[in-house]
């Protein structure tokens, strides 16, 4: 055989692997090792791999130890058989089409070391006892973006090592009253975007619980012992919702609550008693309701109930259809040091700030200030940002003040928006 024609018998073979390589790598999954010697398995977008996937991860698994295993988009409809992966962590099974929690499938066998599980954007309708029974080690349950409409008492039973819990954009409309008994170490829970109209006490159980998300729901009534034992939370989101009201009792167990968001809601009414038991509070949203009303206590004897707001350094008012503020607000409010009342249109003039010691930036943008006197601003030794684009502000001889404040006191101005001509 002459050499020209060994040449073209090798080119060919070489041809032949390069391509069986490439084919190769087209069907099977990718593996990155980690910086601890461990791997992610991504098996991602490669439907066509279903049939064989058991046999693949296997395989794989054999010969590295798998940290991460990422099965996401692939049509699946049900969750795959797997032999025993020692090592995961990390499961990924999002957007698929599986409808039924298998806890046959999901299994401490199979999976003693899982502490991620990712079941978001699937068609999961309900969540039976004991779905996650085998999990122990689950430290992270991704839940959201489903179809679920019940979830039965026990469905979370074993689960006393779950730290977060995300069940958003689904369809409930209620939870079992003792849902969380078993989740005695649960920090952090969503519950977003559902259909809840009423709050119970379904969370007294999870004194770990530091956020709690109840945002873009329907609720328009909280049981006044719905917050009962959450004495570490520290943030608690109830925006977007149709709240018209809250009782003084309904923060009573949240000593550490240092975020609050009320805002996008219906409520009338602003009592300062309703956060006399948070004493700790640092942010408050109440932006986007319909408050016209401010009952804030002007006698001493009071004194004790209303100490809630000695720690507040965010307050949003925007959005609301006020005329005015009592003095006795502010007075409250010492350590505040952003304070934003955009677009609120009845507002013509500042309330007395005296009060307001740290305060360093002051939104009124769109509302309907029309005076801003020196000894407002005066009264506000720290203030470096006023923004009020939008707002009348009248420029006559009243705005005299404005000139020597920007220059002498070397604050931040932006968009005053006209010249100062007086």
């Amino acid at each position: 055989m002459s050499r020209s024609k060994v040449l073209q018998i090798w080119l060919l073979l070489a041809v032949l692997i390069v391509a069986s390589r490439a084919d190769r790598n087209n069907v099977s999954c990718s593996l990155t090792e980690t910086r601890d010697a461990y791997y992610v398995m991504d098996c991602s977008r490669r439907p066509e791999l279903a049939p064989d996937l058991s046999a693949l991860v296997t395989n794989e698994s054999a010969v590295y130890p798998i940290l991460t295993l990422n099965l996401s988009q692939n049509n699946m409809g049900v969750i795959p058989q797997l032999r025993r992966l020692p090592f995961l962590e990390n499961l990924i099974l999002s957007q698929n089409l599986i409808e039924v929690i298998s806890p046959s499938l999901l299994h401490g066998e199979t999976y003693p070391s899982l502490k991620n599980l990712a079941l978001n954007v699937n068609h999961i309708s309900s969540v039976k006892n004991r779905s996650f029974s085998g999990l122990s080690n689950l430290e992270t349950l991704s839940l959201n973006g489903n179809h679920i409409q019940s979830i039965e008492s026990g469905a979370f039973f074993a689960l006393r090592r779950l730290m977060e819990l995300r069940l958003g954009n689904n369809f409930l409309h209620t939870l079992p009253d003792s849902l969380f008994n078993y989740t005695l170490r649960l920090e952090q829970l969503d519950i977003t975007h559902n259909r809840l109209e009423k709050v119970y006490r379904w969370f007294r159980n999870i004194a770990s619980l530091q956020k709690l998300d109840l945002s873009s729901n329907y609720i328009t009534y909280i049981d006044d012992s719905a917050f009962q034992g959450l004495t570490n939370l520290r943030e608690l989101i109830l925006a977007g919702n149709l709240i018209d009201h809250l009782s003084d009792n309904i923060f009573r167990d949240l000593h550490r609550l240092e975020v609050l968001h009320l805002n996008n809601n219906r409520l009338k009414v602003f009592s300062i008693g309703t956060f006399s038991y948070i004493v700790t509070l640092q942010q408050l949203d109440l932006s986007y309701n319909r408050l016209a009303t401010f009952l804030v206590p002007e006698s001493e004897e009071s004194e004790t109930n209303i100490t809630s707001l000695l720690f507040l350094e965010t307050l949003d008012l925007s959005d609301n259809p006020f005329t005015n503020l009592p003095n006795e607000l502010f007075g409250r409010t010492p350590a505040l040091r952003t304070l934003t009342m955009k677009n609120v249109r009845a507002l013509e003039f500042l309330p007395d700030m005296a009060g307001l010691q740290h305060l360093t930036k002051l939104n009124v943008r769109y509302s309907g200030i029309k005076k801003i006197f020196g000894c407002d601003v005066n009264s506000m030794p720290q203030l470096q940002l006023l923004l009020w684009r939008g707002s009348p502000v009248q420029c006559d001889c009243d705005l005299r003040w404005l000139l020597s404040w920007i220059q002498t006191a070397e604050k931040m101005r932006d968009e005053v928006g006209t010249k100062v001509g007086c």
